[in-house]
């Protein structure tokens, strides 16, 4: 066995960041701004979750997007911050829903609505690619699968991007079709 040595931390006081010495800029390759669930956990949230719940849980844990899955870990969609504003929430109430009984999933965006990327077209994109396109298709967030293997690979979102090369990058999420026609209905 091997004595190690134990020094004093007092002379030590700042902390190393995995950023601080790697430089991405939108040449670099669109996988270095991805959360590869290979390296970091997903955070997800059960489906039988109650949406008043979610939202402080969140919250709390500076959390602004989850994975839902059912008790299989079957993925069944996203739920945002943003979906559990007081806004969508009265929305569902205008809808004959009780405030105290809404579930995650009734609020979550469910993962037949959602636009992904394939992890192998990513290996050959730039950063800059990744920010055209989702912000042509207003995708704040964007899932990346391995369609080969029917996996979802990871996550990158637009203010992990915006972290990440230090440049203002807002996504206005784009209307649903039925959106649309709900405004046009009004005027």
């Amino acid at each position: 066995m091997k004595n190690i040595e134990l020094y004093s931390a007092e002379k030590v006081d700042k902390l190393v960041w995995p950023d601080t010495y790697r430089q991405i800029t939108e040449d670099s390759p669109a996988l270095s701004i991805l959360t590869d669930f290979k390296l970091h956990e997903p955070l997800v949230i059960d489906a039988s979750t109650k949406a008043m719940d979610a939202e402080r849980m969140m919250i709390n844990a500076h959390v602004r997007l989850k994975l839902v899955v059912d008790h299989n870990n079957v993925f069944l969609g996203i739920i945002s911050l943003d979906d559990l504003s007081e806004q969508e929430i009265m929305k569902k109430v205008a809808a004959g829903y009780d405030r105290s009984y809404l579930m995650v999933t009734d609020l979550m965006k469910p993962k037949q609505s959602l636009r992904v990327f394939d992890y192998s077209e990513l290996a050959f994109a730039s950063v800059r690619d990744v920010i055209n396109t989702m912000g042509n298709f207003g995708q704040p967030f964007c899932l990346v699968v391995d369609r080969s293997r029917h996996h979802i690979r990871g996550i990158i979102s637009a203010s992990e991007i915006t972290r990440k090369l230090n440049i203002p990058f807002y996504v206005q999420e784009l209307p649903s079709f039925g959106e649309m026609v709900e405004v046009l209905s009004h005027h």
